[in-house]
C-alpha cells in the first residue's frame, strides 16, 4: 500500500520454468512481510523488533536501507542493547551502505577506515561480517593491490558465512585469484 518495494529481480539462468519458479518464490517474500509487519503492529518491544527483522530481513540491504529505512531504525531503537543481535545486524547494514558510497566516490581509505570501525564496534558475524569482509577484500585487491591481505580478507569473509550464497562466489574468486588456495583446501580435506 505504501508502494515499497520488496525484491528485485532481473534475467537467470534455467529458461521460463525457473523464472517463474523464482517469482513465485519473490511473492511468498511478499506474503510474509505483510504478514510480520501486521503481527509486528499488535507487539512491542524486542518481541516488535523480531517480526519486523522477520518481515523485512530476508530482502535484499540495499532495499531495507532505502526502502525500509524507518523499519530498520525501529528495530535499532527495539533492541537498544543488541541482546536480539538486531541493532548490530541493522548498524551493519547502514555501515554497508556508507562504504558503498565511499567505494563510488573513489574514496578506499575512507571505506577501509569504516569497515575497521564497522568491525571493532559492533564485532559482526554471519552475513553482515561477510558482507563487511568482501567489500575489505575488493579494496585492497583492486584499489590498494595488496593481494595478500585480500586473500586473508577473502579467506575470513568465506568464514564468516560458509553456507551463504555469497559463500559460492568467494570460493570461485579464491579459485581464481588465488589458486594456492584451492590446493591448500584439497591437502586439508585429504586428511
Amino acid at each position: 500500500a505504501k508502494g515499497r518495494p520488496y525484491a528485485r529481480t532481473g534475467y537467470r539462468r534455467g529458461g521460463a520454468e525457473e523464472y517463474v519458479k523464482h517469482l513465485k518464490e519473490l511473492v511468498k517474500l511478499h506474503k510474509e512481510r505483510d504478514k510480520f509487519l501486521a503481527q509486528a503492529e499488535k507487539a512491542k518491544g524486542i518481541e516488535k523488533a523480531k517480526l519486523l527483522d522477520q518481515a523485512i530481513g530476508k530482502m535484499e540491504s540495499a532495499l531495507i536501507t532505502s526502502s525500509y529505512k524507518d523499519i530498520a531504525e525501529e528495530i535499532i531503537k527495539l533492541d537498544p542493547e543488541n541482546k536480539a543481535g538486531l541493532k548490530n545486524k541493522y548498524l551493519g547494514l547502514f555501515a554497508l551502505e556508507e562504504i558503498s558510497r565511499l567505494k563510488a566516490k573513489r574514496d578506499a581509505d575512507g571505506a577501509l577506515a569504516k569497515i575497521e570501525e564497522t568491525l571493532k564496534k559492533l564485532k559482526p558475524e554471519g552475513q553482515t561480517a561477510q558482507d563487511l569482509l568482501f567489500a575489505k577484500s575488493e579494496i585492497l585487491f583492486f584499489v590498494k593491490k595488496d593481494k595478500p591481505a585480500a586473500k586473508k580478507a577473502l579467506e575470513d569473509s568465506l568464514s564468516a558465512a560458509p553456507h551463504s550464497e555469497k559463500a559460492v562466489l568467494i570460493k570461485g574468486i579464491l579459485a581464481r585469484f588465488f589458486p594456492e588456495a584451492k590446493k591448500k583446501e584439497k591437502k586439508s580435506a585429504k586428511k
